[in-house]
């Protein structure tokens, strides 16, 4: 089936009007074991974010698509940001980072973010206060999606992040969407977001402090590139290492254990 669907897109390929044509790659992924195309289904999403900005470059698109189709969407912000290198004063800095999540969070349809204000750079000390609290979050609010930069993103605060959702005491089993910021991911789901590049622009161009440290144009680079996985080259794409939290949990221990 999977080499019929196949034969059949790339036949079809410059005949189909876009949209007919991202359907049909979308029912290929299904047969064909490489990632899979779209969204999956969800009322509630939370999204962890290590630091402001990180809810943009890891998943943007896909909450702008996630809020489009009525999903309401919650960001929780680890940090401040305010290890940023830039020449402001450490409380300048952290109020207008968290400003600049909550201009992006609106870009993108979210709901206003809420803070924890744990020490940027030293997340990896408060691994267990963040885990009570991200089991709260995953009890009162029952997400069935957890989206955040996947365990193997090279900054250690995406990492401690990942720990303490791994170390969430839960039996919620939302859907993990952990997405790629610093260092790609092996992914195994695509979300095509080029209807949404206009509110993911407008999300990144709303980090102006992060875009002080260095262009965070060049992160929509692998959201190009993303594309060609599954949509041609055509538009952009966010690409996940998607997994059931019980799943994701056992991937970020066994990392751990080797780390």
């Amino acid at each position: 089936m999977s080499r019929a669907l196949d034969r059949l897109a790339a036949r079809l390929a410059e005949r189909l009007p876009p949209d007919t044509e991202r359907t049909l790659l979308r029912l290929r992924s299904l047969r064909s074991g490489r990632p899979s195309i779209g969204l999956p289904p969800a009322r509630r999403a939370l999204v962890l974010a290590p630091h402001p900005d990180d809810e943009t470059l890891a998943c943007g698109g896909t909450l702008a698509a996630l809020v489009a189709g009525g999903c309401a969407v919650r960001v929780l912000v680890v940090t401040d940001g305010d290890g940023a290198k830039v020449d402001l004063t450490p409380d300048e800095l952290r109020r207008r980072r968290r400003a600049e999540v909550t201009a992006a969070c609106a870009a993108l349809g979210a709901d206003p973010p809420s803070f924890l204000g744990l020490p940027d750079g030293d997340v990896a000390a408060h691994v267990p206060a963040l885990a009570e609290r991200i089991a709260r979050e995953l009890t009162t609010s029952g997400p069935d999606l957890v989206l955040l930069p996947w365990f193997g993103d090279e900054h250690p605060d995406h990492v401690s992040v990942n720990h303490a959702l791994a170390d969430a005491a839960t039996t919620a089993e939302p859907l993990v969407l952990a997405g790629e910021t610093w260092t790609p991911a092996p992914i195994t789901r695509l979300v095509d977001v080029t209807a949404h590049e206009a509110a993911l622009r407008a999300a990144v161009a709303a980090h102006v402090t992060a875009a002080a440290s260095f262009d965070l144009e060049a992160m929509l680079g692998l959201k190009r590139y993303r594309s060609v996985h599954g949509l041609r080259g055509r538009g952009f794409a966010e690409g996940f290492l998607a997994a059931p939290l019980p799943d994701y949990r056992t991937l970020v221990d066994a990392t751990r254990r080797r780390g």
